[in-house]
């Protein structure tokens, strides 16, 4: 799990996945249409439960931060679309979307992040552009 965590980071970094084969295993999976639908998922589930508040359960979860998530709703959907599209997108995106949904101490969740929400969006977007799949990179090189 550490070891993901550390390649994520490297990836939201912007570091090129063929730098390491480890960096390019994890750029794979990150990356798949599988682990982009879960992440598309989740983003519609944040939007959902924010649109409609309930009374505050107790457990393990951290709760949503849903006075900061609510203006920012239609831009996550958006996010959600285009982890949905067919097109390949850039690992460093897919890690900087993981990092979103699951830092509990980013702006989902935590009264005080270290960036807002509306900065963490345009992070994601500022490197969201398509992205050759590995076979397409090969072929035109």
């Amino acid at each position: 799990m550490l070891q993901r965590d550390r390649l994520d980071c490297a990836l939201a970094l912007g570091c090129t996945p063929h730098m390491r084969p480890e960096l390019e295993l994890r750029a794979r999976q990150i990356t798949s249409r599988r682990s982009r639908a879960q992440l598309a998922r989740s983003f519609r589930r944040t939007v959902a439960e924010v649109q409609r508040p309930r009374t505050p359960r107790y457990g393990a979860a951290v709760p949503l931060r849903t006075a900061a998530v609510r203006p920012w709703s239609e831009a996550l959907l958006g996010l959600a679309d285009r982890l949905d599209a067919p097109d390949t997108l850039s690992p460093a995106a897919i890690a900087r979307v993981r990092e979103l949904l699951t830092d509990g101490t980013g702006p989902l969740y935590c009264d005080h992040p270290r960036r807002s929400l509306d900065q963490m969006i345009w992070r994601i977007a500022d490197v969201l552009q398509a992205y050759p799949a590995p076979d397409d990179a090969a072929r035109q090189t």
